[in-house]
């Protein structure tokens, strides 16, 4: 660790790496805290994460991290960005303009945008139709288990398609291509990660397990992969800062914590928006990794950068979001400010 010459209480959560067989972090109170909410007691622990004076938090997540890499592997067999619906809707679709993968399948299977968005990250991990139907009705319990059920099916024709007889490939489905995809990887002697090209355990290959497990298989290439990515980003970061001759050449910045798929750095006031400019590079590297390896030879414009860099003085949901709850009511310092990739460079 390095030597930072400021004093100020320090709080040291017990993290335990590579917790999961994904290679995700585990800690139980930090990576599962949700963000403020104002009728919930004790939601507000994150603002007690703060920057010591002349200090601000900076950070930013992976925006729809998960289902980005899902699109881009179905998009590996044609070696472009956007070659299939899925991937088409999540990168160059608007949640404005209703062109964004979650209205689209939202119309396509004739149920509300907001249950077709949890729809979908269930269906990436292989949520069944049976749950499917369940989690609708319990987000509107004054209609049918019989009608749900039938919107259940609906949205995973529209999504998943039908399966090819004979074979656990599907087909006619918007996203059909992704999911043959991470078929094609679950079984296959050396499931991977496209981000570093980790390999799965031993232990959980098909040579040794079969056909169990597969659901939780399943969501290794996806969630490995935005483990590494979060890995990518902080070892290039150290590498870009390291480079400019423009940094102070004492340690004004270090890493605060990340939570899955957010990074957030604690960094002195003066250098925020050059530091801010290596981290959306280092996000940029991360993206490269993952297309290079998938055989695609660019990065779509819509994932290059993050949306925005917050900064601010307390650690936010994002550095305009309220902290005050029942048991908070008032804010604990100023709310924060975004940076966009335009206004860093």
């Amino acid at each position: 660790m390095p030597k930072v010459r400021v004093k100020f209480p320090l709080c040291l959560g017990e993290y335990t790496p590579s917790n999961t067989v994904t290679g995700r972090t585990g800690q139980p109170l930090w990576l599962t805290v949700p963000a403020a909410t104002s009728h919930k007691a004790g939601s507000e622990i994150q603002s007690k994460v703060m920057a010591p004076p002349g200090y601000s938090l900076v950070g930013f997540d992976f925006s729809s991290q998960e289902l980005v890499l899902f699109a881009l592997l179905g998009d590996m067999a044609q070696g472009c960005a956007g070659s299939t619906p899925l991937s088409y809707s999540v990168l160059a679709g608007s949640k404005d303009t209703g062109t964004d993968y979650h209205s689209v399948v939202a119309k396509q299977s004739a149920i509300d945008r907001g249950d077709a968005k949890t729809a979908v990250y269930a269906s990436v991990y292989g949520c069944s139709a049976r749950k499917l139907a369940q989690g609708f009705w319990t987000s509107n319990k004054l209609r049918s288990i019989a009608d749900c059920k039938k919107d259940a099916d609906r949205f995973l024709l529209a999504m998943k398609g039908k399966r090819v007889k004979g074979t656990k490939m599907w087909t006619g489905g918007s996203a059909s291509a992704s999911f043959n995809r991470i078929t094609q990887i679950v079984n296959s002697e050396q499931p991977f990660e496209c981000a570093l090209g980790r390999l799965a355990s031993t232990a959980s290959r098909p040579a040794v397990v079969g056909n169990d497990f597969i659901t939780g298989r399943s969501n290794f290439p996806i969630q490995a992969a935005a483990a590494s990515m979060l890995h990518i980003v902080l070892v290039k970061l150290e590498w870009l800062v390291k480079q400019d001759s423009s940094m102070p050449s004492e340690r004004a910045y270090w890493l605060s914590h990340t939570v899955h798929d957010a990074v957030v750095y604690c960094v002195r006031n003066d250098i925020i928006n050059r530091f801010a400019l290596h981290l959306i590079t280092a996000h940029l590297y991360a993206y490269a990794a993952v297309c290079y390896n998938l055989g695609i030879d660019h990065i779509p414009a819509s994932i290059a950068y993050p949306d925005c860099v917050d900064v601010s003085k307390v650690w936010r949901k994002t550095a305009k979001y309220p902290s005050v709850t029942v048991t908070q009511p008032t804010e604990p310092a100023p709310f924060g400010y975004e940076l966009t990739p335009t206004q860093i460079l």
